[in-house]
């Protein structure tokens, strides 16, 4: 960078460690007049290196994927992770700062207010936080639990139903410390004409087979399902009058294999006739990596056998795009619960393809994605296994007309997360960095 300096540093990965560098490497660049120059930096963060609910999970020892048990059982390990946490946030913030707030973009309001609330922990500027004088002051305060984030507005639960709103905007400008929240590109068009009646008896998950994504909440919020409300897993009795079945079982089946686009889903792919007509089933599709998700994907079949629901979950690893498709225009219900994701594409495919979504009431499923749209809400939220049984419940045994409406909605909000929108909002984003070159 000595040799060839860059007009803008943009950085789409979360190198924040590199920005000083790039910086200093950089330091000699001129404007045509031989004026010095500051290389701008530019960044698109779609997740926080490290977060407040990091600190937070470990101070209080929470045990999740990311803090075992040989950590929160053991008060020393749990104090010095706390302290190595503190000086790498401290470390991250400083560098980050490199950067001005008006040309750092975050994916969601959740990495927004995660980023927004390191910034606010240093006012100063990066160049003096890096200062061999202040640095040892600053990390003995950071030890002493002095200058950590504390973001507010975290996992907020979206705007009461009584309020009225259309869409969020998109993007959003950054100002003070708060940086421009550019929502990913979700390919909501390719969906948009997939019916939302006749729909099947399947809840629909679609996520890798990552210890984060919580597989097992789904399971188990099925098998509580099963306890309370058997009669949703009953095959019913033949109705010759009825519209969601529709004819004979050979008419059920020619409509279940007509995948959309497609024509037909993929020859390897084994569907009943029924295809979800009968008894309510789980379906879990998702890529397993290797050997150590293929061994999670056990586990959770071996779960699904204990808890009595194994005939009603099924797996469906490393399937093809048009078997995503095929699921997303038949299934009734969409699941997620993953805590605190950072965005959730899966979601807005959901609710684009016109499921009613039951989504974990954290991250960006809650604060962006699941919220109401004129007033009225597009899914629901779940914290506990309970919880999720609860509201699953709610959503397959709404009244045909409102679980229309609601289609409908959640289908129209997620219009905002279309391709268009991102690349206006990354648009804005690069003439703020040709701005600062001037």
């Amino acid at each position: 960078m000595w040799r060839m300096i860059p007009d803008v540093y943009f950085d789409t990965l979360g190198l924040a460690f590199t920005y000083p560098v790039v910086r200093f490497l950089s330091s000699q660049r001129y404007t045509p007049d031989r004026k010095a120059k500051r290389l701008p930096i530019a960044a698109y963060i779609h997740y926080p290196t490290i977060s407040a609910s990091m600190l937070n999970r470990v101070s209080s020892r929470q045990t999740t994927y990311a803090n075992d048990a040989s950590v929160t059982g053991s008060g020393w390990k749990s104090t010095a992770k706390l302290l190595y946490y503190r000086i790498f946030s401290y470390l991250y913030t400083s560098c980050l700062l490199t950067s001005p707030p008006l040309l750092l973009s975050v994916n969601s309001s959740w990495t927004g207010a995660h980023v927004s609330s390191l910034l606010s922990t240093q006012v100063h500027s990066a160049s003096s936080a890096l200062s061999f004088i202040s640095l040892p002051i600053s990390i003995i305060r950071v030890v002493l639990g002095y200058d950590v984030p504390t973001p507010k507005a975290i996992n907020q639960p979206p705007i009461p139903s009584g309020a009225k709103t259309t869409s969020k905007e998109s993007p959003k400008e950054a100002s003070g410390h708060n940086p421009r929240i550019i929502f990913p590109p979700c390919d909501v068009e390719s969906m948009k004409d997939m019916a939302l009646e006749s729909r099947r008896n399947v809840i629909f998950s679609c996520a890798q087979f990552r210890p984060e994504k919580d597989h097992a909440k789904q399971i188990q919020s099925l098998a509580i399902l099963f306890r309370t409300h058997p009669e949703l897993f009953l095959i019913p009795e033949p109705d010759e009058s009825s519209t969601l079945q529709g004819g004979d079982s050979r008419e059920r089946a020619s409509i279940v294999e007509s995948g959309p686009g497609t024509g037909k889903p993929p020859e390897d792919v084994m569907y009943s006739p029924e295809d979800g007509d009968g008894g309510l089933k789980l379906v879990l599709l998702g890529s397993a990596r290797h050997e150590e998700d293929l061994h999670r994907v056990q586990e959770l079949r071996d779960l699904a056998k204990r808890l009595g629901v194994e005939a009603h979950v099924e797996f469906r690893l490393n399937a093809p795009y048009s078997e995503l498709l095929h699921w997303l225009s038949v299934a009734s219900v969409g699941i997620s619960t993953m805590v605190e994701e950072h965005f959730g594409i899966g979601v807005v495919e959901f609710m684009a393809a016109g499921l009613i979504s039951v989504v974990h009431a954290s991250g960006g499923p809650i604060m962006d994605i699941v919220v109401p749209f004129d007033g009225k809400p597009t899914g629901f939220h779940a914290s506990t296994d309970e919880e999720f049984a609860e509201q699953l419940y709610r959503a397959l045994t709404l009244p045909p007309e409102e679980m229309l409406r609601m289609r409908e909605r959640a289908r129209k909000g997620s219009r905002r997360f279309s391709t268009q929108n991102f690349e206006d909002g990354f648009g804005e984003l690069w003439n703020a960095a040709k701005t600062a070159l001037q």
